[in-house]
């Protein structure tokens, strides 16, 4: 081997060494920043990406997960790793979390991979990587399970590119030893690759763009060969986002007067975006998971100065383009052109809390970054003084990240670090007191005072619509804090106006039904049930609730007709059961109310209701009108089963299974429980219940039945 074979081989070997020096110091850094956010628990939507997502819970549910409209977003391969996780460790949020970090590990790894494809200098390379995996900015698309959307998505986007790029190195004769026709394996990966990208997040669909922008970069001429390979993703790169929008639209909810702008405003949205972005990326502080929504509909013509500022710097960087200087052009209009979807041309669900979130500028950071490390690049020069100018920006970021992951730990967390660096932010007000009810609800159901939960919450609720006056959650959170109040014309109000803000709201409807059902104005709540339905048909308790009313209101039928809607929705619903089959039996339907109350007893297994619905079904087999039906040894069956189930400590029970062995022919075995019900109803029951089972023992003792007997069954 020649000397120079041997310099080569040395610089060769010292390169692999740096770089997996480099790989080393990236992979521990990102887990320093990042070794809180594994401690985090589930926020926000990760209630319906994971924690409440039945479709992670069986085989049935994955292949569900690729249909459209069974989620909340068509992306289904995010889906697909929260089924495999849950099937791994169920709700743990640990797994998801390291799941998460990962992933973006791997992206910043990538990324410095993409960067020595496109003969970056190692240093630089490597800095712009290094300052991608520790930027507090991605702790929002890190520390947030939901935002699998981000980093998986991102990891498909980079392989992606990384596969084409090596395709187009090989087609353009860049790599020794490869025939052009090797290529074409490498195009074949990455249009899977990007297809999984787009149905992670199709805010990816920016690739093909931004591989045009590589093509400048490397000054290659165009032809159409290069542009042809790009045309299948061009292709389904906008099909994949005219979907998302629409879903965002018409299933998310992305429409309504928060999102009526004219053009010209659309525009400087856009503009305050694409300068908002950056400085976070510059000065990263204070990072805010809801940042104030800027007031847009009453600027004035001064206030579009974001707008002239943004046309500028376009200016300048075409200009310094047309100059030969392609760097500043490039990184910028990736950048420009990766966060395009979210700043304000098209209906974004979050925009109706803030027009900006960290989480946004994901992927399109990295033109920003790249940027600011070219510009120390060309002002230090040395790749080692380089390196020691980036190790402080390296430090300070990571420590922020650290800091920063830690609000992510729970809801509560969450909110009130929101608030206390943005008290004008009326979300997290409307988020906190409706965990405050969540409290609430569970210390009531668990028999403790609640009081301090229902206050918070009311005041919360009132600061969110002192903010934001038109906001209908935050109108139906302060109508249910006053109802536990007690201050039921307050609720009723606050209910009836947020019917009137969201109109197409099912529970605003249901809950305003239950408002006037407790001031007593029945025939008010029916209604407010019956438009419940008519938006949701499957809304089960507004129809329990109309059911209720209609059987007070004597009208069965109609009744009845609400019960067996609810159970062609949820067969097994006992409350639908066990009153139907009371309302059968009252219309003289025997025979549908023996198969409904037989449905009822196996439709629970709690010991109350099972008491419940057993009496009531006992008493039905003895006093049946229909011989057929009528069954008084099957009674005795069922009573004395839940006899035994209640150890024979009520009387009730007792008096029914006498009841049953009376009307068998058995009146010695029946004087004599009817006798122990006496004796347990004098102890434990009030007066009235022992005088009736006396009654009715007296009745026994002559051998006689109890004329129309109707022992308690509750």
């Amino acid at each position: 081997m020649t000397v120079s074979g041997l310099d080569n081989l040395e610089a060769r070997q010292r390169a692999q060494k740096l770089i997996a020096l480099g790989v080393l110091v990236i992979v521990v850094m990102t887990l320093l920043a990042y070794c809180r956010a594994p401690l985090n628990g589930f926020i926000w939507d990760d209630e319906t990406y994971v924690q409440n997502n039945t479709l992670l819970h069986d085989i049935d549910g994955l292949q569900r997960i690729w249909i459209p409209r069974q989620t909340v977003q068509y992306y289904p391969v995010v889906f697909s790793t929260f089924w495999i996780e849950y099937q791994l460790w169920e709700l743990n949020p640990l797994g998801y979390h390291i799941t998460n970090i990962i992933l973006h590990l791997l992206n910043a790894l990538l990324l410095w991979g993409i960067l020595r494809t496109l003969k970056f200098p190692l240093a630089m390379g490597w800095l712009i990587a290094a300052l991608f995996a520790v930027h507090p900015v991605h702790v929002e698309s890190v520390a947030w399970i939901t935002e699998r959307k981000n980093v998986l998505s991102g990891f498909f986007y980079l392989c992606s590119g990384l596969a084409y790029l090596r395709f187009a190195a090989i087609r353009d004769g860049e790599i020794d030893g490869k025939e052009p026709k090797d290529a074409w394996g490498w195009y074949g990966f990455s249009l899977p690759l990007f297809g999984m990208a787009l149905m992670s997040k199709s805010v990816t669909c920016s690739l093909p763009a931004a591989l045009i922008l590589i093509m400048l970069w490397q000054r290659k001429p165009f032809s159409l060969a290069r542009i042809l390979t790009l045309l299948p993703m061009f292709i389904i790169g906008f099909f994949a986002a005219m979907n998302t929008a629409r879903i965002e639209r018409e299933v998310v909810g992305a429409e309504g007067a928060d999102f009526v702008f004219s053009f010209i405003e659309k525009c400087l949205i856009a503009s305050k975006s694409l300068l908002f972005y950056p400085q976070k990326i510059i000065w990263p502080h204070p990072l805010i998971f809801n940042y104030s929504r800027w007031d847009i509909g009453g600027a004035s013509m001064m206030s579009y100065w974001p707008v002239a500022v943004v046309a500028l710097v376009g200016m300048v960087l075409v200009w310094l383009f047309l100059k030969g200087k392609r760097g500043p052009f490039i990184a910028l209009a990736f950048f420009a052109g990766t966060v395009f979807p979210a700043i304000g041309f098209f209906n974004v669900y979050p925009h109706r809390f803030s027009f900006v979130a960290d989480h946004f500028q994901y992927l399109a950071s990295i033109g920003v970054i790249a940027l600011l490390v070219g510009i120390g690049q060309r002002l230090i020069g040395n790749p080692k003084r380089l390196l020691a100018c980036g190790a402080i920006p390296l430090v300070i970021f990571s420590i922020l990240t650290w800091n920063q992951s830690g609000e992510y730990r729970n809801l509560e967390t969450l909110w009130r670090n929101t608030l206390a660096k943005n008290p004008r932010a009326w979300m997290p007000h409307n988020n906190l007191s409706s965990l405050m009810l969540r409290r609430a609800d569970e210390k009531l159901r668990m028999g403790e005072s609640a009081d301090d939960e229902i206050e918070a919450a009311r005041q919360h609720a009132q600061s969110a619509i002192d903010i934001k006056p038109t906001h209908h959650t935050a109108h139906a959170n302060l109508s249910e804090a006053l109802r536990l109040q007690g201050r039921y014309d307050e609720a009723l109000h606050h209910i009836t106006r947020a019917v009137e803000e969201r109109p197409i709201w099912p529970d605003h409807h249901r809950n305003q039904g239950r408002m006037l059902e407790l001031l007593n104005n029945p025939n008010a709540a029916m209604d407010a049930y019956r438009s419940t339905i008519e938006l949701a048909s499957n809304h089960i308790p507004a129809r329990l609730n109309l059911a209720r009313l209609l059987v007070s209101a004597k009208e069965l039928e109609n009744a009845a007709e609400q019960y067996e809607a609810v159970l062609t929705l949820q067969p097994d619903n006992f409350t639908a059961l066990g009153t139907l089959s009371n309302i059968r039996n009252e219309l003289r339907q025997f025979a549908l109310a023996d198969v409904l109350y037989n449905r009822a007893m196996q439709a629970t297994s709690l010991p109350q209701d099972q008491v419940q619905v057993a009496m009531r079904y006992a008493v039905f087999l003895i006093q049946c009108p229909d011989s057929e039906i009528r069954n008084p040894e099957k009674a005795v069956v069922i009573a004395d089963r839940i006899c035994t189930l209640t150890s024979r400590r009520l009387p009730n029970t007792l008096d029914v299974l006498a009841m049953a062995h009376a009307a068998a022919g058995r009146f010695d075995v029946a004087t004599r429980i009817a006798e122990e019900a006496v004796n347990l109803a004098r102890r434990v029951a009030p007066a009235e219940m022992a005088s009736e089972i006396e009654a009715r023992l007296e009745d026994y003792r002559n051998r006689t039945l109890p004329s129309l007997a109707q022992p308690k069954t509750d």
